[in-house]
């Protein structure tokens, strides 16, 4: 991906099983019934997710408009499965507020945050329409988001656990040592930390493990065993899909159902509990949605129909 510098892995076709058993850590019932997957097609995967540099370098915006438009939007979202509120309302802003205040750095090397699914959308649509003009895009592909179950199988890369460094064994303080050598997530996010500390006391419903804390640069972590960092921790990250109960059985390139009110987002974040930050972990929010922890990263993956 010369355009922005991005590095991708191949991710060869194969089988693996999505979602978790009840046994597992964590475990939701959304993440049932285990579903067998058969991808048929393989991909590329970028092994980072999209930076606050490559953002602004494509899209002209950085983290901190982003978090700007974020706050200033008066369209409601479901936050917390509570009733619908503005952004800002969670966080007891108002209107004109500085958004620097929740912005752990701006940093070009930290992870694109407070995007949207439609913003995300947008990227891919103009890193495939360059990368095409310049004869980098095969045939059949296109820059796009991957789809949930392209996402876990890369994230898993063969592993079966809660984790790809081995099953969470859940600490009283929403921690899980497993995570320490993988993740950016709540339990160290603070640790080492360098940018403007993001504090969360005052947090409606707080459950987080740190008092303060922000997002590192992306690749800080050890990376699985196909070359991909961060995909627990750090960015929450968009999929294709909209969301939908797993099917169970075994079923072939799953995209998600056809039409839905809400999008996938995998992989937990730096403000993440562990429980949030596994393989089998779902969450989902409308297409027009920004956050504080929610990027995305990039595949060169065969083309799918465009979601509404």
């Amino acid at each position: 991906m010369p355009t922005l510098g991005a590095q991708l892995v191949w991710i060869a076709p194969g089988t693996f099983t999505m979602g978790s058993p009840a046994t597992e850590a964590g475990h939701r019932p959304d993440e049932t019934p285990q579903t067998g997957v058969t991808l048929t097609k393989g991909f590329w995967l970028a092994t980072l997710e999209v930076t606050n540099g490559q953002w602004k370098k494509l899209m002209g915006t950085d983290v901190l408009e982003q978090a700007r438009l974020g706050l200033e939007n008066d369209e409601k979202f479901l936050i917390g499965r509570k009733e619908k509120i503005p952004v800002r309302d969670f966080f007891g802003w108002k209107k004109g507020d500085d958004p620097g205040q929740l912005i752990g750095n701006t940093d070009d090397n930290i992870a694109m945050l407070w995007v949207s699914w439609n913003e995300a959308v947008e990227f891919c649509r103009k890193l495939t329409a360059l990368e095409r003009a310049a004869g980098r895009v095969p045939a059949g592909y296109e820059f796009r988001l991957p789809t949930e179950a392209e996402w876990e199988y890369a994230c898993r890369a063969g592993t079966t656990g809660a984790t790809y460094a081995g099953d969470m064994v859940l600490q009283p303080d929403h921690s899980a040592p497993v995570l320490d050598d993988i993740a950016v997530y709540a339990a160290n996010c603070s640790v080492d930390y360098a940018g403007h500390r993001i504090g969360t006391p005052a947090w409606p419903d707080k459950k987080w493990g740190y008092e303060r804390g922000g997002p590192k640069a992306v690749g800080s972590k050890r990376p699985n065993a196909w070359g991909l960092y961060d995909m627990l921790g750090s960015a929450a990250e968009w999929c294709y899909d909209w969301s939908g109960p797993l099917p169970g059985g075994h079923v072939t390139d799953p995209t998600g159902p056809p039409t839905g009110e809400y999008h996938v987002r995998k992989g937990g974040s730096w403000s993440s509990l562990a429980t949030q930050t596994r393989a089998a972990y779902r969450n989902w929010h409308e297409p027009t949605y920004r956050w504080i922890n929610l990027g995305f990263r990039v595949a060169l993956a065969p083309v799918l129909p465009a979601r509404p």
